[in-house]
């Protein structure tokens, strides 16, 4: 399945991919050095996920889980995380 990663504002795709899940696709995404700020992320299954040192300034993270992820070194600022579980998550 195809999976895109879109800007929040103006649904450009950012980054797409052929993956099994979305999870897969930003890991790849973050991996690949590909600019994720501005994404929507909203409502993501991304437990688990390794998203170090990802750029996700400005983001749309509402509802997401981010549960015992590693988030080190990730640029957050200005994100919106309002509901999303961080639980466990590396935020170093």
């Amino acid at each position: 399945m195809k999976f895109e990663i879109k800007q929040r504002f103006t649904g450009a795709v950012l980054f797409a991919l052929e993956c099994t899940t979305f999870k897969a696709c930003v890991e790849a995404a973050v991996k690949s050095g590909s600019d994720l700020s501005r994404s929507d992320l909203r409502y993501s299954n991304l437990s688990g996920s390794d998203l170090s040192g990802s750029d996700l300034s400005g983001s749309d993270l509402r509802g997401s889980n981010l549960r015992d992820s590693d988030l080190s070194g990730s640029d957050l600022s200005g994100s919106d995380l309002s509901g999303s579980d961080l639980s466990g998550s590396n935020l170093r």
